[in-house]
């Protein structure tokens, strides 16, 4: 049924947040070379991947500084959630 589904995928999809915070919050304090994908001169966010990352599907890392699309940047990990990691250069 219907029901027997729908709570079997909130209980998979529950069981993958947790993994995925749960491995997000293990590079926090680690450098990594990040690839910018998009800048928002608004805001002066970047927002970029790590290099193990595909764009769309997987991690993005926010960064609070003006950057270059394109260009790589290592960036200290400082805080994570589900799906995105905050860092800060150097």
């Amino acid at each position: 049924p219907d029901y027997i589904k729908s709570a079997r995928y909130d209980a998979i999809l529950s069981l993958q947040q947790e993994i995925s915070l749960m491995k997000n919050r293990e590079k926090i304090g680690t450098t990594q070379k990040i690839l910018i994908d998009t800048v928002n001169q608004e805001t002066g966010v970047s927002f970029g991947r790590t290099e193990g990352d595909s764009p769309d599907i997987d991690n993005q890392v926010i960064i609070d500084s003006l950057l270059t699309e394109g260009c790589f940047y290592d960036v200290t990990i400082t805080d994570a959630s589900e799906y995105d990691l905050t860092g800060k250069l150097g």
